[in-house]
């Protein structure tokens, strides 16, 4: 407050608060200082892209677009200004302005849909490369295992590996099987066949007498 308005209001109170309100004071003015400063914008933008005096008076819009690109996106001026005939009436300078700025954010917005694009198509093709990585170690082991997954169960799992590589690896699986498995099985079958067979039959009676009555 002025002094006047200071003494005025520190007038109805005490002695001790009228010496301490006076100390405060002292002390604020000795040591700060507040000062506002306010700066028409508008002006000078108008002036900065040669437009007539109060033509963003009531372009609300295209005034925080200017600032917008002016200040986040270091535009410089020279890309939105108008630079034609000087004679031009203000809403045709108006207008200039306004397809330039609209230019300039349409570029911006292709730019960072862009980016974002492939941002997204990297995080995707991430996460497909590591499925598959899972799905084929999760296949590697069920061979490893001998399992006898079939080719429902897996594609029930979600998998992303085509069913040419499983039903590959399933025929490399059984192969495999019947490789180890094909010795034992024979040895089995043959001494199967070798217990089951009967004994030799003796020679007959006749023949052994019939050699000596020959002698």
């Amino acid at each position: 407050p002025t002094p006047k308005e200071f003494r005025d209001a520190i007038e109805s109170l005490s002695p001790e608060q009228q010496r301490f309100a006076k100390a405060f004071r002292e002390m604020q003015l000795s040591s700060t200082l507040f000062g506002v400063c306010i700066i028409q914008i508008k002006p000078q933008l108008e002036l900065l892209l040669n437009l007539p005096q109060d033509s963003l008076t009531k372009e609300i819009q295209l005034t925080q677009d200017l600032m917008d690109l002016f200040i986040r996106y270091q535009v410089p001026p020279d890309l939105l200004s108008y630079d034609d005939d000087a004679d031009a009436p203000a809403k045709v300078k108006l207008s200039v302005v306004k397809e330039h700025v609209a230019t300039l954010l349409s570029t911006i917005n292709a730019s960072q849909q862009r980016e974002l694009d492939e941002a997204r198509d990297k995080a995707q093709k991430r996460k497909l490369e590591d499925e598959a990585c899972t799905n084929t170690k999760v296949m590697e082991t069920a061979i490893l295992m001998g399992s006898s997954m079939s080719l429902r169960s897996y594609a029930r799992m979600g998998s992303s590996i085509e069913v040419t590589r499983f039903a590959e690896a399933g025929v490399a699986r059984s192969a495999k099987r019947a490789s180890t498995e094909t010795p034992q099985l024979r040895a089995q079958a043959t001494a199967r066949l070798a217990s089951a067979a009967p004994p030799p039959s003796p020679a007959p009676m006749a023949s052994q007498a019939a050699e000596p009555a020959a002698s």
